[in-house]
């Protein structure tokens, strides 16, 4: 997952990891922090961007853990990022556990 997380740095268009109801304007978001750590007995998904699409983090994790799991290879995460296909990622993740800790307006 860890491997995988590192493809999302930099301006990637994220149509693959959006909900398509309603259709965002533009599908570009700049990733600046994208991480996986270990707390304890809980793995914890940390991401920093000037914004996010709805719905976005949620599958970026579903998709995360499909590869964590195996069933995806890293390598996949930048062929998702240069789709535009909302059916080839992963599964949304539950909303349980996320956590919104920062705005900054800059």
């Amino acid at each position: 997952m860890a491997q995988a997380a590192g493809f999302l740095a930099g301006a990637h268009q994220f149509a693959a990891f959006c909900n398509q109801d309603p259709l965002p304007d533009n599908f570009v978001c700049q990733i600046s922090e994208c991480s996986w750590t270990r707390q304890g007995p809980e793995l914890v998904f940390e991401i920093e961007a000037d914004h996010f699409l709805r719905h976005m983090v949620r599958i970026l994790v579903g998709t995360l853990v499909e590869m964590g799991r195996g069933r995806r290879q890293p390598e996949e995460m930048a062929k998702l990022l240069e789709r535009t296909d909302r059916t080839l990622a992963g599964p949304t993740a539950p909303a349980q556990g996320l956590c919104l800790v920062e705005v900054d307006y800059g």
